[in-house]
């Protein structure tokens, strides 16, 4: 049985976004909603991280990101959209513990140093 809990408060009548959650087998889905109702997050938590599939939504409904979660951090291939629906490719391709992997195999973060 799934039961979904909703979570509004001080957030929600301030303008900002509210969630709810449900657990299942030793993990827990959490939702999150724009004040107007449509979702902001979707995304499973195992313990206290982020573990699975991950999606968000711009305010307007239209998809911001895409991706996988692994042991906390951004893993494997992530898309991200801008609000107008078109490719951020500054922020798409591919991670591995949360950094961006370029494809000459170098992260963003060694390109900084």
């Amino acid at each position: 049985m799934r039961v979904w809990v909703v979570l509004v408060g001080a957030a929600a009548c301030a303008g900002l976004a509210f969630g709810g959650w449900h657990m299942d087998a030793g993990s827990k889905t959490q939702r999150t909603f724009w004040r107007q109702g449509t979702v902001k997050s979707e995304y499973t938590m195992r313990g206290y991280e982020r573990e699975g599939a991950s999606r968000t939504w711009h305010a307007s409904g239209q998809l911001e990101s895409q991706g996988d979660y692994q042991d906390g951090s951004r893993h494997g291939a992530w898309t991200f959209w801008n609000s107008d629906g078109s490719l951020d490719s500054a922020r798409s391709g591919d991670y591995d513990q949360g950094v961006r992997i370029q494809a000459d195999g170098q992260s963003d973060a060694d390109r900084t140093r």
